[in-house]
Formats: C-alpha cells, sequence, structure tokens
C-alpha cells in the first residue's frame, strides 16, 4: 500500500494542476503541478543517496535530473509527468 501514496499524490496533483489549468488560474496550476513533482524528486534524491553510499550509480541520477531540470525551466506539468512515471514505475 504504501508504494502507491506516492503514485496517487502525483496523479491527483496531476488532475488538480489540470483543473486549475483550465479554470483559467495557470499560476496555481503550476504550484500544484510542482507541489505533485517534488516529492517524488525528494524520494528519489533519497534513493539516490542510499545507492551512492552502496557505490552505484542508476537511473535514479538522470530521474532527478529531469525533475529537477523541468522545474527549474517552469516545464511543472512536465516535471509532474516525470513524476508519474518514475512513482508509476515503483508502483508496479
Amino acid at each position: 500500500m504504501r508504494r502507491y501514496l506516492l503514485l496517487a499524490w502525483v496523479m491527483a496533483g496531476l488532475v488538480a494542476g489540470a483543473a486549475l489549468h483550465l479554470g483559467g488560474r495557470p499560476e496555481a496550476a503550476a504550484w500544484a503541478w510542482s507541489a505533485a513533482a517534488l516529492p517524488v524528486a525528494a524520494h528519489v534524491a533519497l534513493g539516490l543517496v542510499r545507492s551512492l553510499l552502496g557505490g552505484r550509480l542508476g537511473v535514479d541520477a538522470v530521474a532527478l535530473a529531469a525533475i529537477l531540470g523541468a522545474v527549474a525551466l517552469g516545464e511543472n506539468a512536465a516535471a509532474a509527468v516525470i513524476g508519474l512515471m518514475v512513482a508509476g514505475g515503483e508502483a508496479l
């Protein structure tokens, strides 16, 4: 059940952001999408640190860079979609 919580969070954030965007509130939508993506980035960063301490570097580094890069460039919806892919992969 725990592994589905992050997935549910991201899905809810994507839906909320889409509703806000369609409702004419693009700034609020960007915040919702960021709020959906950044917890996934934190989760991935924690896993990346654990991997690095174990002497391994995996694809988590690419996922983290993609999420943080998208947020930094103002592409918050893209960051949330990447977060959905990461959380969905972990839920499987």
